[in-house]
């Protein structure tokens, strides 16, 4: 397991020393045999270079909604399984600041996407904003912004790329890692002109010492039982329950033999199964989509 979740395992068994209720726990191992590949690694147009975000379709379970984060067009892609673009979709008066995750839930009797500008490389920004859009239809040229969220972290700005959304509604922020420790925030309920803030659940673990460690995606299963979070180089599944009360991953699996360029994204099914795609910002590169099939413990 790589050096960034080490600390969660340490952590519980601490507390359990010092409430008198220590135990052999110890931190999860890797269970490379756990987790796939289901469907081989294919190119994605580079016209994605930059895809940050990923969730399924749930209009149409087809196809896969992403987008490019800072310095792009404010457009949607949907893209099949293997990489083709099926339609590109504007929306427009929205301004990329830095987009960096995508997900996808209901929104009363409709099916909605909600777009995570949230990256803040240099730790400045003053808050950050989340879309809702409705799912578009495949024959769409746009799509308007349904609401917008902006919320304030309550420990001062942290750059994250990892959103995801239970379906109960309710939307999380796991920040990358790169200026402090990786942290999960509830986005709160909104109040006035939908402004809201960020509440700390917890420190999920210590700032990474290496680059591969950071965060850089999370999804939520659509029947809420599981959280998926992945940095460059490592895929954590979550029991949703554990991940909220303080617990560690049930998997944690290597991404290193994929061999991915810039592993930026991540969206779960019920079964298990797992979509991933990769930036290429080398011109020499190009966007990948893989996926994965997780056995789920009981």
């Amino acid at each position: 397991m790589t050096e960034v979740f080490k600390s969660i395992g340490l952590a519980v068994l601490a507390v359990a020393v010092a409430t008198g209720q220590a135990c052999a726990q110890t931190a999860p191992q890797p269970s490379e045999s756990v987790c796939t590949v289901a469907s081989a690694m294919r190119e994605i147009a580079t016209e994605i270079r930059e895809t940050s975000g990923l969730a399924r379709g749930r209009t149409n379970t087809d196809v896969f909604w992403t987008h490019n984060d800072s310095g792009n067009e404010p457009q949607l892609f949907a893209i099949a399984s293997d990489g083709t673009i099926k339609t590109r979709v504007a929306l427009p008066n929205l301004r990329v600041t830095d987009w960096e995750d995508l997900e996808a839930g209901m929104c009363g009797d409709a099916h909605c996407l909600y777009l995570a500008d949230i990256g803040d490389n240099a730790g400045r920004r003053k808050n950050i904003s989340i879309y809702e859009v409705q799912e578009p239809a495949i024959a769409d040229r746009a799509a308007a912004i349904r609401r917008t969220l902006s919320a304030v972290y309550p420990d001062g700005p942290q750059d994250a790329e990892a959103l995801f959304r239970l379906p109960d509604g309710t939307l999380f922020v796991v920040t990358k890692g790169r200026h402090k420790a990786i942290k999960l925030y509830r986005v709160s309920a909104a109040g006035a002109n939908d402004q809201g803030s960020l509440q700390l659940v917890r420190e999920i673990a210590a700032q990474p010492r290496e680059e591969a460690d950071r965060i850089t995606a999370a999804t939520a299963s659509p029947n809420g039982n599981w959280v998926a979070i992945r940095s460059y180089s490592t895929l954590y599944l979550f029991r949703t329950a554990d991940l909220l009360d303080g617990g560690p991953p049930a998997i944690t699996h290597s991404l290193v033999s994929l061999a991915e360029k810039q592993g930026e994204s991540i969206t779960l099914d019920d079964d298990g199964t797992i979509w991933m795609t990769s930036e290429a910002e080398r011109q020499a590169d190009v966007p990948t989509i893989v996926s994965l099939r997780c056995a789920l413990p009981k």
